[in-house]
């Protein structure tokens, strides 16, 4: 589930697109919880994916990836 869930966050094109794929993906009783993943959707994609990262290389790779992105530097420096 949440390999589908992260897929959703990192495929939408916009807030609206993300909204409407993780209401399929968990149904609408869920959309409280939808409405968070939406809204902090960045920070949940990409703060995984830093989890995720296997090697400092490939550590390295996804923050200079964020850094050359002002909102996702935002990200990084912890605001």
């Amino acid at each position: 589930m949440s390999r589908d869930v992260l897929d959703r966050l990192q495929s939408a094109k916009d807030a609206r697109d993300c909204e409407n794929k993780l209401v399929t993906l968990l149904d609408y009783d869920k959309f409280d919880v939808v409405k968070k993943f939406t809204r902090n959707r960045d920070i949940i994609f990409y703060c995984t994916k830093l989890n995720q990262a296997q090697t400092p290389a490939e550590r390295q790779v996804i923050e200079q990836e964020m850094s050359e992105d002002p909102k996702l530097a935002q990200i990084l420096k912890g605001n």
